[in-house]
């Protein structure tokens, strides 16, 4: 029997076959996604034996999964899912994405990582 990977990230068409031809063979690939017009239902029983989850689950979804081995998170922020014990880091890997601001915005992100956190009063 196959398992369930469910994809709830935005994709495009050549990123679903490449998911496909990783994991096709081992794992039914149901892909969620209302605003990229691909629609499959995220139903309890998939959602109770996913092993891969790609996307930001809510923490109801993820207290529903049972045999959760992978979250690949669409953002780069983990720390909710990190911190907040819903998932079990023994048995489930953690992984976020990365290179998540393009370069061209990388200069604005990084000053304002700075004014954030150096409390700059802003220039007027």
């Amino acid at each position: 029997m196959k398992k369930n990977c469910l994809v709830s990230a935005l994709m495009n068409d050549e990123s679903l076959k490449k998911l496909n031809t990783i994991l096709g063979t081992k794992y039914n690939i149901i892909y969620h996604n209302p605003d990229g017009g691909k629609i499959e239902k995220f139903t309890d029983e998939k959602i109770e034996n996913a092993e891969i989850i790609i996307g930001n689950p809510s923490a109801e979804t993820l207290k529903k999964c049972k045999n959760l081995k992978w979250l690949q998170l669409n953002s780069s922020g983990a720390d909710f899912y990190a911190k907040s014990g819903i998932i079990d880091p023994k048995a489930t890997v953690l992984t976020n994405a990365t290179r998540g601001i393009r370069p061209r915005n990388s200069g604005v992100s990084f000053g304002r990582r700075i004014y954030d956190d150096k409390k700059i009063a802003p220039l007027s």
